[in-house]
């Protein structure tokens, strides 16, 4: 519903790699932005591919949620919900291995947090 739609064959590396710099340099940027700051825009910036990758696993098109989610990794290694979502996503697969692969990242991400989108 409030997703964001991306374009067919379009890879969130290669958009998100477009701003990669500019990411980069925001949380490089000590004197003129703090660091949570800088944090804070970077994800700012991920976040119209978190919404596509949250869609696309909403609408069960999980092969397209992994792929997104994958990306978004690549660019923020530490991102809770994509590691939470590929969890559960090869959970499904009955990739139990991979699942738990990613389920303890997100944990130890984050260990008190629970799937930020569920109801």
């Amino acid at each position: 519903e409030n997703g964001v739609e991306l374009p067919a064959g379009h890879c969130v590396c290669a958009c998100v790699r477009e701003g990669a710099d500019l990411i980069a340099k925001s949380v490089a940027r000590p004197p003129s932005q703090p660091a949570p700051a800088a944090a804070a825009n970077a994800a700012e910036d991920l976040e119209p591919y978190l919404k596509a990758a949250d869609k696309a696993y909403g609408a069960r098109q999980l092969a397209r949620a992994k792929t997104i989610y994958t990306e978004l990794l690549g660019v923020s290694p530490r991102l809770f919900t994509a590691l939470l979502r590929l969890g559960l996503i090869e959970e499904q697969a009955g990739r139990h291995e991979e699942a738990c692969h990613w389920l303890q990242r997100a944990v130890r991400e984050d260990p008190t947090s629970e799937d930020p989108t569920s109801e």
